[in-house]
């Protein structure tokens, strides 16, 4: 099923959509480089007192390790909509109140991009004399090179044939259901998902995707689980066509 012709459509029609994407099948999700754009994130925080995995010998303090943890796709009805990395951030000072304004400052650098912060432990290390902040986070991004937001996922759901009313059964109406996934990230607070949503119906409702079509219909919405602050709808639309014998 094409769906190019709705994806031309909604790049038309709906303005507020920073990019309509045909949503590809599961597997085939270019990652993100997520652990650099952390890293550009907490630079102004840390500087040169940040590493990967573990820090080297006599480091200064405070300082931050950070360790990606895993790394998960979100495949929906098929198709690779969402990723999330996990992500565990270890922050060590000398001092633990000035660790605690740290913690704060690194919570504020996080703040509006698809990151939720999703555990939190504080500690003191006797044998380095250390005290410790543990962040866990997850970092959410969706399946395209460019992060702009809102964007919207298209891809077809079913196609039904209805029974054929010609004695000859060479013409057959069919029935086929398109879903539209729009998600929504921190970084575009302007545009409620419910403005998006009626941006999409006005530009698909009644409209004909060609003249062998019938108007587009809507078929149903509902509310999806979002991560790492990721605001996830999707919208069902149909319409029909005859199928003729070749």
């Amino acid at each position: 099923m094409d769906v190019s012709a709705i994806v031309a459509r909604l790049e038309a029609e709906c303005p507020s959509l920073a990019q309509v994407i045909t949503a590809q099948p599961g597997g085939t999700q270019t990652p993100i480089n997520t652990q650099a754009n952390l890293c550009a994130l907490l630079e102004d925080a840390f500087s040169d007192r940040m590493w990967p995995i573990q820090m080297p010998e006599n480091p200064t303090h405070p300082s931050l390790v950070y360790q990606l943890v895993s790394s998960s796709p979100g495949v929906f009805e098929g198709y690779d909509v969402t990723h999330t990395d996990l992500f565990v951030l270890n922050m060590r000072g000398t001092d633990y109140d000035a660790l605690v304004t740290l913690q704060n400052t690194v919570i504020g650098l996080l703040a509006g991009e698809s990151i939720e912060i999703t555990d939190m432990l504080h500690d003191y290390d006797q044998a380095e004399n250390l005290y410790r902040i543990n962040l866990e986070l997850t970092y959410s991004y969706i399946t395209s090179d460019s992060q702009a937001f809102p964007a919207a996922f298209v891809y077809p759901i079913s196609r039904s044939g209805e029974p054929s009313v010609y004695d000859n059964y060479t013409k057959q109406l069919v029935s086929q259901d398109f879903g539209i996934l729009v998600v929504n990230g921190p970084s575009s607070p302007t545009y409620t998902m419910s403005a998006l949503l009626n941006e999409i119906q006005a530009a698909l409702l009644g409209w004909q995707q060609g003249a062998d079509h019938h108007e587009m219909e809507y078929g149903s919405g509902s509310s999806i689980e979002g991560v790492g602050g990721l605001e996830v709808w999707r919208e069902v639309y149909r319409d029909a066509f005859y199928m003729t014998q070749a």
